[in-house]
């Protein structure tokens, strides 16, 4: 028995002498500037490990950060080596000086709130060819950003995604996009305009509520419009429905003063009362009937003055929501 021991010993030590500086992996570790949390080990893969960046232990991320493909748990030789595959639930939220971040093709998974209330951020490149696939909850809400491209492979932008992100000018969406959440868009007042995927096949309530959206067209597949979907979207003139349109929720165009061309679809049966709202009193002829009573009364009534009022309404909202 002591002979197999001291054999084992041994072999042990030789071992150790083969691979002096051998790191062994930590669960958290930062390198060059940036904190990472191990997901799967290197010595559980077959070639890399996996990590994910995390929340610094101590401050937040400034400046522009470059995240890496792959990174190494220190300059040692055999310090384990690992794939950088995701960001975790809110990495950078809050980081008060963070104006860039350039993220890595191997980033498939962005976590909730990962970059919410960093009010400088105004770039996040993703590079072409990313295996980004998945976002959390409001990913950007809060943000400077003022434009984004997503890859294909993005299927959903779930709600709050830009939400409040009021320098917000453009957003280049993937065709592989089918769902756009509960108000994804809302507060967006610098979205002027925004082409929709053809792959598109749900809007969620709020969506677009209160952006400065102009004109809107939406795809042949979104057959139902909910409510509040373009709600409050003061600048909004010109709408195409889809041909297949089946439902107008309650509220979808409220406070939409200035919408006056808006087509009527065959398939359009369900229109509710106050899809269009108070004030909405440029809807073409084919609309009149959803107008509100008190807007066809005031009309009526007073005619151009009533105009004119309506105008100093939109004007006074605008100040008050854009601030």
């Amino acid at each position: 028995m002591k002979r197999k021991n001291l054999i084992f010993v041994c072999l042990m030590t030789l071992t150790a002498s083969l691979y002096p500086s051998q790191t062994h992996a930590q669960s958290v570790f930062s390198y060059s500037g940036i904190t990472y949390r191990v997901i799967k080990d290197a010595n559980e893969a077959s070639n890399y490990g996996t990590v994910a960046v995390t929340a610094p232990r101590d401050g937040f991320y400034e400046g522009t950060v470059t995240i890496p493909n792959a990174v190494k748990q220190s300059d040692d030789e055999y310090a384990d080596a690992y794939k950088v595959v995701a960001i975790d639930d809110y990495a950078f939220k809050g980081s008060p000086a963070l104006k860039k971040v350039v993220l890595p093709i191997t980033i498939e998974s962005i976590g909730t709130g990962a970059f919410e209330e960093c009010g400088e951020l105004t770039t996040v490149e993703i590079p072409y060819g990313s295996l980004l696939t998945h976002l959390g909850e409001s990913v950007f809400a809060y943000t400077g950003l003022k434009n984004i491209k997503f890859p294909e492979g993005i299927t959903e932008l779930p709600r709050f995604t830009f939400r409040e992100c009021r320098k917000l000018e453009q957003v280049l969406l993937p065709e592989s996009l089918v769902k756009i959440g509960i108000s994804a868009f809302i507060y967006c007042q610098s979205l002027k305009a925004i082409e929709l995927p053809k792959g598109l096949r749900e809007i969620d309530i709020s969506a677009f509520a209160y952006c400065g959206l102009k004109r809107i067209s939406l795809p042949d597949r979104v057959v139902s419009i909910p409510m509040m979907a373009f709600s409050g979207c003061l600048d909004l003139e010109e709408v195409a429905l889809s041909p297949f349109t089946t439902t107008i929720k309650n509220g979808a165009f409220g406070q939409c003063y200035h919408l006056n061309k808006i087509n009527k679809p065959e398939t359009l049966i369900n229109v509710d009362d106050g899809s269009f709202g108070v004030g909405c009193i440029y809807l073409p002829d084919c609309y009149s009937k959803y107008m509100s009573d008190y807007d066809i009364k005031m009309l009526n009534k007073q005619g151009d003055k009533y105009r004119e009022k309506i105008e100093e309404d939109y004007q006074e909202f605008k100040k008050r929501m854009w601030r």
